[in-house]
């Protein structure tokens, strides 16, 4: 059942739909408005479901967050418009920003579910690809910006990039709504640092979920985190990559679904 759009004191807009305890979905980088919808389908017959289009990427004027301490206002901000204890999900950049959000201030945050962080993609040398990144996108070279933070940032996989570099061209609007994201995002991990250890003070439940053919260096990113929060649960899945919410939205909805009824 929907029950409507509401927003925050700031007038960032969050789908609610459905009713039951509440789970709150934070997007990683690239995500538009529909990027948590089959998710959001599967959850929401027993649960409330916020989701919400990061501010970098709403494709509204005015600043965006660049650093995760920025962001973590605007998680802050969906978490009080829920009024009672919240599941805080996250995916990839956004599951980064979920551990942000949970280190610096946890009131209202029932339990934490992330899905593969890239925790060893931030450090200061993103911030040379972030300034060339800048300057394809300014030059209007929105493809070719996107595969150099694909290969430089991502370190993806050689087919992935093949993939990405023969796909249909997006229309010019939808480029440069997502480059601007992609600059914020790139400025908070170079703001960013590797130290896994530091969520180590993080107590909430925690539920880790993890694809077994993800690439190097996410997946020691992800197992370093197992080290450092010895308490929490984990699911892999040997057959999925780093794209499981869009290939596989119901498995990945039965873990959280799976995780939030025990907590």
């Amino acid at each position: 059942m929907l029950l409507g759009v509401t927003t925050t004191a700031d007038d960032l807009p969050i789908t609610v739909v459905g009713t039951g305890d509440p789970i709150v979905l934070v997007p990683g980088s690239g995500s538009g408005p529909d990027s948590w919808a089959a998710v959001v389908a599967a959850l929401a017959g027993e649960f409330e479901v916020r989701s919400f289009v990061r501010r970098a990427y709403t494709g509204r004027p005015g600043p965006t967050p660049r650093t995760f301490a920025e962001e973590v206002a605007d998680v802050r901000g969906i978490l009080a418009a829920v009024g009672r204890p919240a599941h805080l999900v996250g995916a990839s950049l956004g599951a980064t920003l979920a551990l942000h959000t949970a280190l610096r201030s946890p009131e209202g945050i029932r339990s934490l579910c992330l899905f593969e962080p890239p925790l060893l993609l931030a450090g200061p040398q993103v911030g040379p690809v972030a300034a060339r990144h800048r300057d394809l996108v300014v030059a209007g070279e929105h493809r070719t910006a996107g595969l150099l933070v694909a290969r430089e940032v991502l370190h993806a996989p050689a087919v992935l990039v093949d993939a990405l570099a023969g796909a249909p061209e997006p229309e010019p609007a939808e480029a440069a709504r997502e480059s601007r994201g992609w600059e914020a995002d790139l400025a908070q991990l170079a703001d960013d640092d590797r130290d896994v250890a530091r969520w180590s003070a993080i107590t909430l439940p925690t539920l880790i979920l993890q694809g077994g053919q993800t690439w190097s260096p996410v997946r020691e990113g992800v197992e370093a985190l197992a080290r450092a929060l010895p308490h929490a649960e984990r699911v892999v899945w040997p057959d999925e990559s780093h794209f499981v919410t869009a290939t596989a939205p119901g498995r990945f909805a039965d873990a959280v679904a799976d995780f939030a009824r025990r907590h």
